[in-house]
Parts: C-alpha cells; sequence; structure tokens
C-alpha cells in the first residue's frame, strides 16, 4: 500500500515542482497567490451543503425545461431552508447566478445525467449490503476517499457555472467503484444493458459535440464531418470564432514585419494568449522572442528588465 502510495505521489510532486516553485517566487505560496477568487471565503457546514446541492443540480440538467425548472425550485427550496442565499457571493463565482441550463453538448456546460444515477445505485448498494462491505473493504475506502475529493471541492471553491467539467476528475475516478460494484452485485444482463446505454448515450457527444464536431447531421447537406475537414488554426478558437480573424490579422502583420523581438501586454486577466504564439511562428521565417511586458500584477519580480521589443500586441 505505501509503495502504491509512493507511485501516486512522487509523479504528482515531480510534475507540479516548476509551478510551485513559480508561485513560491511570486507569490510565496506553493498553491496560490492570495487574490484567487476561486476559493469560498470561509469554510462552514451550510458552504459545504449549499455547494454540494448547487454542484450535483449541474450534472442533472434535462432536456425538459419542466424539469430543470422542478429541479431548480428543489435546490431553491434547499436553499431556504439552511436560510441561505442560492447566490452567496462569498461562495459564487462573481457576476454569476446559479441556474439549471437545458440538457448541452458543450463542453464547458455539459452535465452527466446517466453517471449520477448510476454512481447514486451504486452508493445506495454500498449503503444496503453489508456482505459487499465486509468483503470489499478497498473498494469501500477507495468509494470513500472519492466522495471525500467532492466533498473537499464543494467545501474550498466557489460554485461556477462551468464546474461539470472541473468535476470530470472524480466521474473517472469513481468509474472502477462502479464497475466492481456492478459486475458483483448485479446480473449480467443489467451490466450489459447498462454498459450500452452509456456507450450510446454517449455518442452524440462524442462525434457531435458544440464546439468541435466530428460528425455533423443537416437536412440540406447530409452527413458531414467539419473537424476532419477544419483549419487546424481555426480549431485553437473552436469556442471564440470571431477572434481569429484579429489574431491571423495581428500574426500576419508581425511575419511580414520579420520581427525577432515581441511583448505581450495583457490587459485584463482573461485572455487568449496561446493561440497567438501558434499563429506567430507558423512560417516565420526567423525565430520570435516573445515575453510579457507592462506587467502590473505580483509576477512583475520575474520579468526581463533588458527586454526591449521590437513590436508591442496589446490584449484585451
Amino acid at each position: 500500500m505505501v509503495v502504491a502510495g509512493l507511485c501516486i505521489v512522487i509523479p504528482f510532486i515531480l510534475l507540479n515542482a516548476p509551478h510551485y516553485q513559480r508561485n513560491l517566487t511570486v507569490f510565496a505560496n506553493p498553491l496560490s497567490s492570495g487574490e484567487d477568487r476561486y476559493f469560498n471565503e470561509g469554510v462552514s457546514a451550510g458552504t459545504l451543503l449549499s455547494n454540494l446541492v448547487r454542484n450535483t443540480a449541474l450534472q442533472l440538467s434535462s432536456p425538459s425545461d419542466g424539469l430543470n425548472r422542478l429541479l431548480y425550485d428543489g435546490v431553491a427550496s434547499t436553499h431556504r431552508l439552511l436560510q441561505i442565499d442560492i447566490n452567496d457571493p462569498k461562495t459564487t463565482w462573481p457576476d454569476t447566478e446559479f441556474g439549471i441550463n437545458r440538457l448541452s453538448r458543450h463542453e464547458d456546460s455539459s452535465g452527466n445525467f446517466l453517471h449520477v444515477l448510476v454512481a447514486f445505485a451504486a452508493l445506495v448498494m454500498i449503503g444496503f449490503s453489508r456482505t459487499f462491505r465486509q468483503t470489499n473493504k478497498t473498494v469501500l475506502i477507495y468509494a470513500v476517499v472519492v466522495a471525500a475529493g467532492f466533498s473537499l471541492f464543494c467545501l474550498m471553491l466557489k460554485w461556477q457555472p462551468w464546474h461539470s467539467r472541473l468535476l470530470l476528475p472524480l466521474f473517472v475516478l469513481g468509474a472502477p467503484v462502479v464497475g466492481i460494484i456492478a459486475v458483483r452485485c448485479w446480473k449480467p444482463v443489467v451490466v450489459s444493458t447498462l454498459a450500452l446505454t452509456l456507450l450510446l448515450a454517449a455518442v452524440p457527444w462524442a462525434f457531435s459535440n458544440n464546439s468541435r464536431a466530428l460528425v455533423y447531421i443537416s437536412g440540406e447537406s447530409g452527413i458531414t464531418f467539419p473537424l476532419l475537414a477544419a483549419d487546424r488554426n481555426a480549431l485553437y478558437f473552436a469556442n471564440r470564432g470571431d477572434l481569429y480573424p484579429r489574431y491571423a490579422k495581428v500574426a500576419g502583420e508581425i511575419q511580414r514585419s520579420k520581427v525577432t523581438s515581441l511583448g505581450l501586454i495583457m490587459a485584463s486577466r482573461d485572455v487568449w494568449e496561446y493561440p497567438l504564439w501558434v499563429l506567430i511562428r507558423q512560417g516565420h521565417p526567423i525565430p520570435v522572442r516573445i515575453e510579457h511586458i507592462e506587467v502590473t500584477n505580483a509576477s512583475r519580480v520575474t520579468a526581463t528588465v533588458a527586454f526591449r521589443p521590437e513590436a508591442q500586441v496589446r490584449l484585451d
């Protein structure tokens, strides 16, 4: 058990060590800048319950507006019963409000309705089957650890409308538990039916998701394969197609000017930097040195003082 634990912990530390080192240099903290808006402002039982309910509700969205409304009303009633503000700014991402969207095939908002139901059925099986608990203690410990991870997630992080994607690792970690319970406690025909159902349910998301559809079916054009035919550079902007022409224009100007050093000015917190690096360096006859300039936050301590770029790009 110790060896297995070390095999997990050591690679984790090695992969993250450079990030920890940079954070220590800039913020004197390996995990946080001290200015993050991600963490709940205060930890309490109310914080945990509120986020447990809201994060679970995110996973249960359906194509039915009526069912989604009932789900929202249930979450709101729970908060009223607990005397907690459903949109408490101390536990909610700034400028957002809790809501239930219709079932989506977009990576930022898609829930995991069927997976939550299957996981719940597995937990019920653990709770009611004393024999299983006695003969599968390792599985039970593993399930408790995954559940504790979800609870810690809810206790520490402010609720966001996009939390479904951040919870995906917990679904992956919980899959072995569900699989073992299914095989050992349910009839083979049930397990086979469940596996086939989950496989078929994944098809629309795997082949026709909103941002990178592999297959598109239209009454006019029939079946097309947009992902295979798309411009590779355009795929970097799948969720913000309006940015692509502007980024391409800037990259083209830099290439034509044969700039060898470029300063990036980050005018806001949420800008797309990486695609610009890609576009600039594609087909450029000479290497381009790119660094941030006019840095005003704490990371300015790492700036290269002598850097004098030939051109500047402001990302806003």
